[in-house]
């Protein structure tokens, strides 16, 4: 009863070979293929992003930290204006677990990186008279891109199995900082009139500019789902 006991408070386990006895440590369930320490790749799907991967790691039972990429393919929302996205976030971070368990809060910094695109075609044939090189068609495609600074708090469950299997969900917001300026990219057919650019180039170009400023500067909830497996 008394090695039993001793074995409970300590998770150390007694045995004995004749008068000697030997005192050997009983393996952490929790630990991996480094003891304590587990790192592995983690991938995910949530909101706003719709694919996350990145490397995640236990430090310890308290504190873990890692790297983590999200992913938005081409979407529309008319929340953030008339531009079509594509969206790319990655960041470093850091987790406690105050409890020793699966509950987690952490935070990370990193850079977003935003692209918008708005497709426009126009007839140009009533100023054909004017510049006779011009098509008779012209596909506008106006582009531009922002970088932001974010800061990415959250919260959630992560859930290493003693396999190495891991599961998790997290809730957060993404958090914009610091938002460069918005870079514009045209490629206009030369010899356009000076009144074509006023009428269809700079309105276009204008909801672009407009689309990446909401997003970086917006706030946005955030939710993610993953796997892994750490070693």
């Amino acid at each position: 009863m008394i090695t039993a006991v001793f074995e409970a408070a300590t998770g150390v386990a007694a045995t004995e070979s004749g008068s000697a006895t030997v005192i050997e440590n009983k393996a952490d369930q929790s630990d991996g293929l480094f003891g304590p320490f587990r790192i592995g790749p983690v991938v995910g799907v949530g909101l706003p992003n719709l694919l996350d991967f990145g490397v995640t790691s236990k430090l310890t039972r308290y504190f873990g930290a890692g790297f983590h990429v999200g992913l938005i393919p081409k979407f529309r929302i008319s929340y953030y204006g008339d531009a079509t996205l594509s969206f790319v976030e990655y960041d470093v971070y850091g987790r406690a677990y105050p409890f020793g368990s699966s509950i987690f809060v952490g935070a990370g910094v990193g850079y977003a990186t935003a692209k918008g695109t708005l497709a426009s075609n126009y007839d140009l044939t009533p100023y054909q008279a004017i510049v006779p090189t011009l098509p008779a068609t012209f596909l506008l495609n106006s582009q531009g891109s922002v970088h932001t600074l974010v800061l990415r708090p959250e919260i959630g469950l992560f859930h290493p199995f003693d396999s190495g299997f891991s599961f998790g969900v997290s809730v957060g917001m993404q958090i914009p900082i610091a938002p460069s300026q918005v870079n514009l990219n045209e490629n206009l057919p030369a010899g356009l009139p000076q009144s074509v650019i006023d009428q269809f180039v700079g309105p276009s170009d204008q909801k672009v500019r407009n689309t990446l400023r909401t997003v970086g500067r917006a706030p946005i909830p955030t939710v993610s789902v993953f796997v892994g497996w750490l070693f």
